[in-house]
């Protein structure tokens, strides 16, 4: 009986077998909004989605979010937590988001959602004051009023904007109450001013209204005269006296 020598069997069993490395693709799961989650339009959302690879860190993945319409955010590797988050506005047109994780290997984990995007509408805006009609001085503070309110924001919610064709922007602070009367005073140079007041939502959508009013010089007090009778004149008791003045 002839025998083999176990070495060399042991070596043929290797020579004969692969070797082969298993590689996964990353699992990934959007766990910031819920399937058929109803948002509003223009209103920030911030999307975040979970990978987990245990082939490579996160450094080496790169995150996509995206829709059915376009990019949400650029692409980004995960954070060191393998958290990646996408901060972004949507329009009615964004009906799906898809959060798509590539990793050295070109292997990709993905995971989708649908949305309701509803539409907003745009705030309104009613400039009460100034007025056409007003009389103003450089000198003096100049009221500014307007009624504003949106179907979606508290009127207090609302960013108010006032601007002057020659002055521009103008710096004041406006105080709007829950009924959404809106009240603030402030100086205007010598001159007309085409004022603008643009209010703005949450979502980005704005209305705007104006005036055109003339800003005069600073205020002086007014100069006055007794034309008649004349200083130091004489006339009989219970005679009717006719008076006049000039006032400039």
């Amino acid at each position: 009986m002839r025998l083999t020598p176990l070495p060399f069997l042991a070596l043929a069993a290797c020579n004969d077998s692969t070797l082969s490395v298993q590689k996964y693709a990353p699992e990934v799961e959007i766990f910031s909004h819920g399937d058929g989650a109803t948002v509003l339009e223009g209103a920030v959302q911030r999307f975040q989605g979970s990978e987990v690879d245990n082939d490579d860190p996160p450094a080496d993945l790169i995150a996509t979010w995206s829709s059915n319409a376009r990019e949400l955010c650029p692409p980004a590797p995960p954070g060191d937590d393998g958290i990646s988050t996408c901060e972004v506005a949507l329009t009615p047109d964004d009906t799906s988001v898809s959060f798509v994780v590539v990793d050295g290997d070109n292997q990709h984990g993905d995971d989708h959602l649908n949305l309701i995007v509803v539409a907003t509408d745009a705030p309104t805006v009613d400039l009460l004051a100034p007025v056409a009609e007003g009389v103003y001085y450089s000198d003096r503070l100049i009221a500014f009023e307007a009624q504003v309110g949106d179907a979606e924001d508290a009127p207090d919610a609302l960013t108010l904007a006032w601007s002057s064709s020659l002055a521009g922007p103008l710096d004041l602070v406006t105080a709007v109450d829950s009924s959404g009367h809106a009240t603030t005073a402030g100086n205007l140079n010598e001159g007309e001013h085409y004022l603008t007041l643009t209010v703005t939502d949450s979502g980005g959508k704005s209305a705007t209204d104006s005036a055109v009013i003339e800003v005069g010089p600073p205020n002086t007090p007014p100069e006055c005269a007794i034309v008649e009778p004349a200083d130091g004149s004489m006339g009989q008791a219970g005679a009717s006296v006719t008076f006049k003045g000039r006032v400039s």
